[in-house]
This record gives structure tokens, sequence and C-alpha cells, in this order.
């Protein structure tokens, strides 16, 4: 048996216990900033199978996510990262007996918020990795990270842990994602090795400030609704390429009060980075014009934000080929790379690792969802599980074996 063929494997041996940790993640979703009890977890599991294990602050000066490192072999070797998305989103899981995890009694347990977005997946794929990789230690020379991220939804992790410097050194790096069938053309494959191309986004707050008085006398305040109307109307006239987008709006105390206070939260999304910089400053112009108009004022926070995806070409084709002429439980399609119509933060580090000679790749692995990223009733298909952990370690094994 090839070291390949072990690889996947052991892959397929370890899917209940895939299936399990998935579970488990997805009974006990946490959102950005919050994942507490995820990150403990993985943090225990990585010790025991022999990591370095790096938490808290120093990941991204926040209390959650994990980095484990695997020190490889006596002689040198590349530095490979690969990293796994944990947060979950705001969204209130459906209880109807067609929805998997309901019916199989692992739906979540916070009211309110739910992985779906398949981070749950991405968790228990990861966690196979970094199981299989200690397993094969000895057969790899070089420095094996494993990031697990925080914070991904509104695209605020990736850059706080790129800023202090967890990339630089590295010289391989993977991410991915799992996704509908469609980007697959029709193809009987479970991953599409790279991603040419993302939508770039920009997430920000917008604050509005003004006056209060009594309704009765509208000239003795300021009104912030008039100028959030205003606003929102002329964002919302920008034209493309791209988007301007209002999630929410909070102003107001009372029907017979002027609003004092308002916020807005938002975002912009764009084929290209520099489209979505032009969008950007199309926002904030907007905002401020709309506020001095109305006589109140305007504060903007950017919270997040990412690059447009681009892999390495000539990584995606090593990817492909290996998975071609190695794999089974893999398979990947024709193209070695494909657009994908979201926003994705690992940009971020991917444009640093490329910024220093590095290559990367961001793969997707299709299947037949049971509905749309960021729905109730999102499920995906198990079997990905094993998939995604033998694509990524057979890559890992690749770069490391020396």
């Amino acid at each position: 048996m090839t070291w390949y063929e072990n690889i996947e494997h052991r892959a397929a041996q370890l899917q209940p216990e895939l299936e399990s940790l998935r579970m488990d993640f997805h009974r006990h979703p946490e959102l950005g900033w919050e994942e507490y009890r995820t990150s403990r977890k993985i943090a225990g599991l990585l010790s025991g199978w022999g990591y370095e294990v790096i938490s808290s602050k120093e990941v991204c000066g926040h209390e959650t996510g994990v980095i484990g490192i695997l020190r490889c072999g006596t002689s040198p070797g590349p530095v490979t990262a690969l990293r796994f998305d944990i947060d979950a989103l705001p969204v209130c899981e459906q209880e109807q007996p067609e929805h998997l995890p309901f019916r199989n009694g692992f739906q979540s347990q916070n009211p309110g918020v739910m992985h779906a977005c398949g981070h749950d997946g991405h968790v228990a794929i990861g966690l196979g990795c970094a199981q299989l990789l200690s397993e094969i230690q000895t057969e790899l020379n070089g420095t094996l990270k494993l990031i697990f991220q925080p914070s991904e939804e509104g695209a605020r992790g990736a850059l706080p842990i790129t800023q202090r410097g967890w990339l630089d050194d590295v010289d391989y790096f993977l991410a991915g994602h799992i996704i509908s069938h469609e980007l697959a053309r029709g193809e009987d494959a479970n991953v599409i090795p790279g991603v040419s191309s993302s939508l770039a986004t920009t997430k920000a707050n917008a604050v509005f400030h003004g006056r209060s008085a009594h309704a009765a006398h509208p000239e003795l305040g300021s009104d912030v609704i008039p100028a959030i109307a205003d606003a929102v109307s002329a964002m919302h006239a920008v034209g493309g390429p791209g988007f301007i987008h209002t999630g929410t709006i909070h102003a107001g105390s009372g029907r017979n009060i002027i609003a004092d206070y308002g916020k807005l939260e938002l975002e912009t999304r764009a084929q290209t980075t520099p489209q979505n910089e032009q969008l950007k400053t199309q926002m904030c112009l907007a905002l401020q014009s709309a506020a001095r108009k109305h006589g109140v004022a305007c504060e903007i926070d950017i919270l997040g934000s990412a690059p447009s995806l681009e892999s390495t070409p000539q990584l995606t084709e090593f990817l492909r080929n290996l998975y071609y002429e190695k794999l089974t439980l893999v398979r990947p399609t024709s193209f070695a790379s494909t657009e994908f119509p979201a926003s994705e933060d690992a940009a971020h580090m991917m444009d640093r690792v490329k910024s220093h000679g590095g290559q990367a790749s961001f793969l997707l692995f299709p299947a037949r969802i049971a509905s749309g990223l960021h729905n109730s009733d999102f499920d995906f298909p198990m079997e990905l599980l094993s998939v995604g952990t033998a694509a990524f370690t057979s890559a890992v094994y690749a770069f490391m074996h020396q």
C-alpha cells in the first residue's frame, strides 16, 4: 500500500469519528469571537496528538482561535499551513423532519445560532487532518501549522492572524469550503483544486448621532432618520460592478421622539479588489453626505474585509494531478480552478503567503447540499468529511515528504 493509499484508507476509517466531531460542533455553534467551547475542544485534541498549541490572544488578539504546530523530521523542510474556520451564524435552525440534524438529534442547542455554512464540517476535517498527520509525522520534514480561525463570518478573523506574522514563513497554504455541486459543472467530482477569483468585500457599521426633541417641535432636534433614509437610497442606487448592501437598520426610540441615534450594518461586494475599494469609497461618501445634509454626525467603523481569492495556478494544477493520479476517494474536477461566488477572508492569508514567494490555494468541496449557504435548513453529506481529510492530508504529505 502506498502512502497515499494509506492516507485515504485511514481517512475512511476515521469517518465515524469525524461524523461524531461534526455533530458535536453542530450542536454547540458559537458566533465569531465567541467560539470558547469550540476553541477549548480543538486545543485539547491537538495537545493530545502532540501539537504545540497556541491559543487565546496570541492567535489574533481575541480570546478564541487555535493554532497547532507540528515540527517534523530532522532535516529542513517547507512550512505548510492549513486553515479551517470555526464560527457559526445568527440563524435559527429549522426544526422539520426533513432536516437531517433535527431528525438525527444533533440540531443546534444554542437558540438563534447555527452552523449554516459548513464550518462545523471544516473543523471536523481539520481535526481529521491533525490526527492523520500526527500519525505520519516521521515521514515528513518541515513545519506544519494548522490554523483554526475564528470570526470568518463578517471577514474579521483572518487579517489579525496575518498581521501577527503567522503566515510570514509559510511556503504552502491551503484552505477550503463545502459548496454546492453546481460549481463542479456537471462532473462527478468532490474537489475543485483551486479558486481563480471570489467576491472582494468590506464590512462596516455606520452610526448616526443627532439631537432628540419632542416630535411636536422637530425644529428643536436633529433627526437621524431622514439622513439614514437618504444614505440608504443613495448607496442602493450605486451602479455596478458590485453592490452596497444594507443588512440592518436600527434607529429611534419612539413615535413621538426625534431620533438622535441610528445604526446601519453594511457591506460591499465586488468581483475584484479594486472595484470593491471604489465601492467602499462610494459608501463612505454617501453616508457622510447624507449626514451633512441633515445636520447630524456619522461615524463609520470598518469591521472586516476580504480581497478577491486567487489561487496559485501551478499549485492548483499540481493538486489536480496529485488527486487524479494518486487518490480514488478524492475525485478532482477536470478544471483546476473556478470562480467562487462568495467572499472569503482567507484571501488575506493567501496574499501574505504569495507576497514572499509561497504558493496558496483555496479548495472547494462540491456536493448536493440541502440548501444554499446561510439558510436555516443548510446541511451537507457526511462523506465530505473523509474526502476533505484525505485531500488536505495527501497534499501536505506531497509537500513535506522528502
